[in-house]
């Protein structure tokens, strides 16, 4: 839709290398928090939820997160579920146990499968690739205290906002040929029910043309 060539560049902090001007784009499955959108323009595109996840074999029932102290939990390094569990007092302690903790989402999933740990903590996302990844090993414990979020593409600042506004519109347009839901239907994840619309009547800003 834009008629360019992008180059796609792998950077271990591409959140800083937007802010510095490195980088145009940046599309991470970045939470859109005041931390991450200061100083960048954001448009959403996910609205995922976190998910509890144990074995298809496993008696553990959760109906509150506080429900989990006393087992183990693992949750990947970085994200919002590890915040989230970081702030959960089970007694004296917290229920985070940072042994629990990995940057590393498959080695969770190895980890749940091998009963290191009795379940694990993630984004809905994540747990439905898990799902069919690993057919009918896995079980949704739900999600006791919800938290849906946003996820989005984070663009660089520049003084017109013809960057921004461009690739808003792209996306918008994405989401009006039927592309954007089309995609979140992809065999291995199925995102539907993470699927975020924009505001029936959005007015689109004005399409620039790069040469």
């Amino acid at each position: 839709l834009l008629k360019l060539s992008p180059k796609i560049v792998a950077s271990d902090n591409p959140l800083q290398g937007l802010r510095n001007g490195q980088f145009d784009v940046v599309i991470s499955a970045y939470l859109l928090n005041p931390n991450v959108t200061s100083s960048v323009q954001s448009i959403p595109y996910l609205a995922p939820k976190d998910d509890i996840l144990a074995l298809k074999t496993s008696s553990l029932h959760v109906t509150n997160l506080t429900d989990l102290c006393g087992h183990n939990v693992g949750v990947q390094v970085g994200s919002q579920e590890e915040t989230t569990l970081q702030n959960i007092q089970c007694g004296l302690n917290s229920l985070y146990n940072s042994a629990n903790a990995s940057p590393d989402a498959d080695l969770l999933a190895n980890a749940l499968l091998s009963k290191k740990v009795d379940a694990i903590y993630q984004s809905s996302p994540t747990v439905g690739y898990y799902q069919k990844k690993y057919n009918g090993q896995f079980q949704i414990l739900g999600a006791p205290q919800q938290q849906l979020y946003q996820e989005g593409i984070l663009v660089r600042n520049d003084r017109q906002g013809t960057l921004f506004n461009t690739v808003k519109v792209a996306y918008l347009s994405l989401v009006g040929n039927g592309t954007y839901h089309n995609l979140l239907k992809t065999k291995n994840w199925d995102l539907t029910a993470d699927a975020i619309d924009p505001t029936p009547g959005t007015i689109l800003p004005t399409v620039v043309k790069f040469s």
